[in-house]
């Protein structure tokens, strides 16, 4: 993982400080806790981004980054999503944003305690909050391959 990239950079910001014994990053296996059950977010949620869009992926991408699950482009380091308690964050490409916003998803969350978290602010201006949408398994087929690139 790339902690330099500006890509990650807020989002590893943001992370960090939730689990700050932890390392970095760790492979699912190598986690003492379950990631389903004990890393803050809700096992649907888990398995959403690591079974029902990671597994469609080209390659394994799960990773526990900072305590929390995701999902990493595992040649360039860039975080393609992960879990946010009730939520899922996904990284796409900004050519697919308008794609992505036409077909329901946002970039805004309403939390139970009336908190909105703004992931184009939080975590940069590609980034949205998953609505369950079949399409977002291509959108991050999609991310897979555009941050896969080496930007160096």
């Amino acid at each position: 993982m790339d902690i330099s990239d500006p890509l990650n950079q807020k989002v590893l910001a943001y992370l960090s400080p939730r689990y700050p014994d932890l390392p970095l990053t760790l492979l699912p296996q190598e986690s003492e806790r379950d990631p389903y059950m004990h890393l803050g977010s809700h096992p649907d949620i888990v398995e959403r981004i690591w079974k029902g869009i990671g597994s469609k992926l080209e390659s394994d991408c799960r990773l526990i980054v900072c305590g929390t699950p995701a999902l990493v482009q595992p040649e360039t380091g860039i975080i393609l999503a992960f879990a946010l308690g009730t939520q899922y964050c996904l990284h796409i490409p900004n050519p697919l944003m308008g794609t992505a916003l036409a077909a329901g998803a946002k970039t805004t969350t309403k939390w139970s305690n009336g908190l909105v978290t703004d992931a184009a602010k939080k975590f940069g201006e590609d980034w949205i909050f998953g609505a369950w949408l079949e399409e977002e398994i291509e959108w991050c087929r999609e991310a897979y391959r555009v941050f896969g690139v080496s930007r160096k």
